[in-house]
């Protein structure tokens, strides 16, 4: 992740740190979120990753009435403050589930990351970026 999809993610515009990034926008929220899986231990590593639209105004509206809303939305829990949430693979061409997993061998974690680092950085370019520029229809 550090060495090669947060690049990335930086070069597109994206802000952010830890599993969530954000582009920047006046008018909304749009963020993706990497997703860990619940199975992950420290030789196997598993993810996706979750996208979220969500305007300003809505959701300073849904804090004034829950207060206990984070200041930014969470990509990967709907609060019904409107907006889009959209797993990735939801705007494939295949349209089926996607999780990039690997699991330590004998050769460093770097080595056995970088095809699915590749896959990652293209399917965000190509997919998610779009969507996210679009705002809530770019979701639907």
């Amino acid at each position: 992740m550090r060495a090669r999809i947060v690049p990335h993610l930086r070069t597109l515009g994206f802000k952010g740190s830890g599993q969530r990034y954000a582009l920047p926008h006046d008018k909304a929220w749009a963020q993706l979120d990497f997703q860990k899986s619940r199975g992950n231990a420290a030789r196997s590593v598993r993810f996706t990753v979750n996208l979220s639209v969500i305007g300003k105004a809505a959701w300073e509206r849904a804090r004034e009435e829950s207060p206990w809303l984070p200041v930014r939305p969470n990509p990967n829990a709907h609060c019904g403050a409107g907006g889009e949430m959209a797993r990735i693979d939801t705007l494939l061409p295949a349209g089926s589930d996607v999780w990039w997993s690997f699991g330590t061998g004998d050769v460093s974690v770097e080595e056995l990351a970088e095809p699915h680092a590749t896959d990652v950085c293209t399917v965000i370019t190509n997919y998610a970026v779009p969507c996210l520029n679009r705002g809530p229809a770019g979701l639907s």
